[in-house]
């Protein structure tokens, strides 16, 4: 019989418990609240961003629109989000999406990659 490539044990399927799963969606959730709450009083010495620019009434509505809703759907946001061990700041990300024309277009024309790599 072949016997090439066959896994040798079936893989145990881990269980998650209720306490451990909310216990980490409660710690991300205050981290990402934290973070959220210095950004809209304003870049302290500790969340300083590139070029420190300060951060504009939009982009303070927009961080808060997106927490609301995110809480609405149910699903937290946990940590701020990486893309290719990068953080993304997600109010730029968002300025370039719409310049191109949305997010049809940018898929459409496949722009992503150049979104990132403008994102620097």
């Amino acid at each position: 019989p072949k016997l090439k490539g066959r896994p040798r044990r079936k893989r145990k399927k881990r269980s998650v418990s209720p306490g451990e799963s909310s216990n980490e969606s409660e710690a991300s959730v205050a981290s990402t609240s934290r973070h959220l709450n210095s950004i809209s009083k304003g870049p302290s010495s500790s969340t300083v961003r590139r070029s420190e620019r300060k951060t504009s009434v939009e982009e303070k509505k927009f961080l808060i629109d997106i927490q609301n809703f995110m809480d609405s759907r149910g699903t937290p946001v946990g940590k701020m989000p990486l893309l290719g061990y990068r953080q993304i700041d997600l109010y730029l990300f968002y300025t370039k999406v719409q310049k191109l024309g949305g997010y049809d277009s940018v898929s459409a024309g496949r722009l992503w990659k150049s979104i990132y790599d403008d994102m620097g």
